[in-house]
């Protein structure tokens, strides 16, 4: 049962991520949260997740704006790196109550005000408010896609360069917070396996959906799946709380 959740998760994942530029980490996480604690489940998404950044990043090189990229990476990643170092400190029970108040408002965010919100030219404090959400979020559950994706959409020159900048802040972080998991104990070569099985669901996903974008109607697709990520939300929440 993990194992074909594990599969599915990673592949529906990828298969989304084909389509929007990100979301493989939040399907991930939320898949195996069920099945693993909540604790170990964003050492794996990291991992599977880093082979995803590596292909991408490789395929858009060339669009890639590294002065774009460095400053609000390398705050998000200082920051996350300090959560992981202490997130075994936290109670998982509250951990996950947290993850699923997370899981809520970014469905609620992005079903309601994703195509609403713009941000012009972003400035120094909108990067810094941007990069820091996205390393809380990256430190507690390996999730920095969704803050991120908002503010290089503003920053970057043009459509390529805004894939390419998000892509290669994906590839630097999930390096460095996989680094982070492992000195702190939370991946592991015990879930080697796992992370196989992942990487290639993940793939295989998006192949998938890299055919299919030509054919299907993204944004329709994006609401089920902000939806059933409120859902899944909502019972994290009610689970804890009962």
């Amino acid at each position: 049962m993990v194992w074909a959740a594990l599969a599915a998760g990673a592949a529906v994942g990828g298969f989304i991520q084909a389509l929007t530029g990100f979301g493989a980490a939040v399907i991930i996480v939320i898949v195996m949260s069920f099945f693993m604690s909540i604790q170990t489940v964003p050492a794996l998404s990291s991992a599977i997740c880093l082979f995803l950044s590596v292909g991408m990043t490789f395929r858009c090189r060339k669009s890639i704006r590294f002065r774009q990229v460095l400053w609000p990476t390398a705050i998000a990643d200082v920051i996350s790196l300090l959560i992981i170092s202490r997130v075994s400190r936290f109670p998982v029970d509250t951990l996950k109550l947290i993850f699923g108040v997370f899981l809520i408002l970014l469905a609620l965010y992005f079903y309601f005000f994703a195509d609403k919100v713009m941000l012009k030219k972003p400035g120094t404090a909108v990067m810094i408010g941007c990069s820091g959400l996205s390393g809380v979020t990256a430190g507690l559950f390996s999730i920095s896609g969704p803050t991120m994706a908002l503010y290089f959409l503003a920053a970057s020159d043009d459509g390529d360069s805004y894939v390419a900048n998000l892509q290669c802040h994906f590839l630097i972080t999930n390096i460095l917070i996989m680094a982070g998991r492992t000195a702190n104990g939370f991946l592991t070569p015990a879930m080697l396996p796992m992370v196989i099985v992942g990487t290639m669901a993940v793939f295989a996903g998006v192949y998938a959906g890299e055919r299919a974008r030509r054919r299907l109607t993204g944004d329709k697709l994006r609401r089920v799946v902000y939806a059933a990520v409120g859902l899944s939300g909502l019972t994290t929440v009610l689970q804890q709380l009962m």
